[in-house]
């Protein structure tokens, strides 16, 4: 295997092949504690889709297993790299198996630097906001940003007891709007509402004691939506926060929906009726 292609950018010549080694040990730190992401500013975003999405200037390390070397990967996403101007490190197989958060790695994993979005860059454009509290589920968040994007929303706010926004799980469900739709996480979950009330926001409460989302309500331009945690939905003190208490039409025996689709229709049905 040659280190250096004529065909592709140069890579580090050395091949990490010790658990031991420092850059192994910051992954594995990286990997598994939000804290440590935290602290860093930094967090890890694995396979070859996920690359693609990375702007190239948040890229600060990058790395490869030995096969995806071999099988050319590093030519493949070159253009991601070279434009970040982060050289490759090469890591043994069983390394790169041993750090990876799939079964069935790609060979391709990088380090990210944050966007330190604030909440200026959540309310920039005036449009729709999904403040959740509690949200547990990483596929939940993800699909969340997701449809913010889809659905021409604003951005995302959420309590500091939600899952992470930036672990592996979580990453992956964004599919890549985690890198265009401002986002943050606040302690304060009552000031933040009451920031968004001052700057002209209508504050509605996904309830069951609502009225109904489509029919009863002629959303604002500027609104926010509370989406409470999958089991036990808002909390009591948050859900009065709300200028306004809405639910969406169930039948059957279906009490509630996934937080994810519920927010999603919420976004949707103020676009609808915005257009």
């Amino acid at each position: 295997m040659k280190e250096s292609d004529p065909h592709g950018p140069a890579m580090n010549e050395e091949i990490i092949k010790s658990s031991g080694n420092p850059r192994v040990k910051k992954i594995r730190k990286l990997m598994k504690s939000s804290a440590e992401r935290n602290s860093a500013g930094l967090f890890p975003v694995e396979g070859i889709r996920m690359a693609r999405e990375i702007p190239a200037e948040l890229i600060q390390e990058l790395y490869f297993s030995e096969s995806a070397v071999r099988e050319g990967l590093p030519a493949e996403l070159a253009d991601i790299y070279g434009a970040a101007g982060a050289a490759p490190v090469i890591l043994s197989d069983d390394i790169f198996r041993s750090i990876s958060d799939t079964k069935t790695p790609q060979g391709v994993l990088a380090l990210v630097r944050k966007v330190p979005y604030t909440f200026e860059d959540v309310i920039r454009s005036a449009r729709p906001v999904i403040v959740v509290e509690c949200l547990q589920d990483p596929g939940n968040m993800g699909t969340i940003l997701r449809s913010l994007e889809a659905a021409g929303g604003g951005g995302l706010i959420c309590d500091a007891a939600c899952t992470d926004i930036y672990s592996l799980k979580t990453i992956r469900a964004t599919m890549g709007t985690l890198f265009r739709v401002p986002h943050i996480t606040v302690e304060d979950l009552a000031g933040t509402v009451r920031d968004l009330k001052r700057n002209g926001y209508r504050i509605y409460a996904a309830h069951l004691s609502g009225e109904d989302y489509s029919t009863a309500v002629c959303y604002e331009e500027k609104s926010a939506f509370l989406i409470g945690n999958e089991g036990r939905g808002l909390t009591d003190e948050t859900a009065a926060l709300a200028d306004q208490l809405i639910k969406i039409p169930m039948e059957g025996s279906v009490e509630s929906l996934n937080a994810a689709v519920a927010a999603s229709l919420l976004l949707y049905e103020v676009k609808r009726q915005l257009r």
